[in-house]
């Protein structure tokens, strides 16, 4: 096993620091970088946009231990379509009423 991290705001500065380090962990089996929609192109491209930005290595993106998901922390499951929730359910996310 492995630990498994659901990350937001990683394509900000601090956010994709965090993101590359978590790619480097053996400890982590999985990633799930959940952004909010936007015009600026896709999850994958801001995502290879913050790490040109923060001088970070671009192949850490293509591991298979990274998940980009579309949704908003604010809204109800996140915003993310149930089977996606039901997948990341098992972090134990919890989310309070609004």
């Amino acid at each position: 096993g492995g630990n498994v991290v659901l990350l937001t705001g990683s394509t900000g500065s601090v956010g994709s620091n965090i993101l590359a380090r978590l790619l480097y962990s053996p400890q982590v089996l999985l990633i799930y970088c959940l952004s909010r929609p936007s015009e600026q192109g896709s999850i994958e491209d801001r995502h290879w946009k913050a790490f040109d930005r923060e001088g970070l290595d671009h192949e850490l993106l293509k591991q298979d231990k990274v998940r980009f998901l579309q949704g908003d922390p604010s809204s109800y499951n996140f915003g993310l379509h149930l089977f996606i929730y039901e997948e990341v359910g098992p972090l134990g996310l919890e989310q309070s009423a609004s």
